[in-house]
């Protein structure tokens, strides 16, 4: 609860809501991924039972199947989606799957880990896929993500001169102190 009270009375969090940046897609991405992480873990560390109040046994194995298959696809694919705004969410997914298979110590429950994660991965990496075939089509390239240096293939990319120019030019206000600025 004081988390949640931190989070809300932020004034950063407060500040990137005010204006539509991509931390604000990325913090609730992160945050909704994060939710059905932890729902994985819970339903996972009691052994995937799952308690639905419905009669029917046939139509609560169906909904209880269908729920877990996207309670496991739903952190991966959203963690996909917050990916294409901020490259490092990747990590909350490795983290994830990390914590997972920290989780796993009984042998008979490693196939079901591994099949969690390979449906995670396939999830996450399921939003990519547009554009990585918009890069194949229009640069020849399969690129996922956007270039560090957002350069064209082939560009040169001065690498020595950023090197240079960052052991000088680290805050904002020394590119006022260049003569002719």
């Amino acid at each position: 609860m004081a988390a949640l009270w931190l989070a809300a009375l932020c004034p950063f969090t407060a500040n990137y809501t005010a204006v539509p940046l991509t931390e604000v897609f990325a913090v609730f991405l992160t945050g909704l991924a994060t939710l059905f992480l932890l729902l994985q873990l819970q339903i996972y560390a009691s052994g995937f039972s799952l308690p639905l109040p419905i009669q029917n046994e046939r139509l609560r194995s169906l909904i209880g199947r269908n729920f877990l298959f996207f309670l496991f696809f739903a952190p991966g694919f959203l963690i996909g989606i917050a990916t294409l705004f901020r490259p490092e969410s990747l990590l909350l997914l490795v983290a994830g799957l990390l914590v997972l298979g920290l989780m796993v110590v009984r042998p008979l429950k490693l196939r079901s880990a591994l099949r969690i994660g390979l449906l995670a991965g396939c999830a996450f990496v399921l939003p990519l896929v547009p554009w990585a075939v918009r890069n194949f089509v229009t640069l020849h390239e399969v690129q996922f993500l956007a270039p560090k240096n957002s350069n064209l293939p082939g560009e040169l990319v001065p690498y020595g001169f950023m090197a240079w120019e960052k052991t000088w030019l680290f805050r904002v206000k020394d590119c006022y102190l260049c003569p002719g600025s």
